[in-house]
């Protein structure tokens, strides 16, 4: 199954432009996946404009004993919320894909988006 990629909006370093992310609309029956650039967190944003709340699953990976992972994250923001989780290069990277899983059951009124901020040069 083709996951559908939330994309990564790199923000400037020191503010220099005015950057607006791109929300990605929830898909249930395909979930979500990211790439990550591998170095440096990510941050994922997840939006639910529902009446009730919403839950999603960063799915770990299957074997991460150096960074003492303790399994997968979930997301809940409550109705009408947003929620917001770090996600490092370590213990999330798929060896399958080189990608991060987001699987999502009920993706009604809910939007991913996902920012990176560039290091200072």
């Amino acid at each position: 199954m083709a996951r559908t990629t939330i994309p990564v909006t790199e923000l400037a370093a020191y503010g220099g432009v005015d950057d607006d992310l791109a929300y990605t609309a929830g898909d249930a029956v395909n979930d979500h996946d990211i790439v990550h650039p591998g170095t440096g967190d990510i941050y994922l944003i997840m939006k639910n404009a529902s009446g009730s709340g919403k839950t999603a699953t960063l799915v770990s990976a299957a074997s991460n004993r150096t960074f003492n992972r303790t399994g997968d994250v979930t997301l809940s923001p409550s109705a009408g919320e947003e929620s917001i989780v770090a996600i490092p290069p370590q213990g999330f990277i798929q060896a399958s894909d080189s990608r991060v899983h987001i699987d999502i059951a009920d993706a009604t009124s809910v939007s991913f988006a996902c920012y990176r901020a560039l290091p200072t040069p």
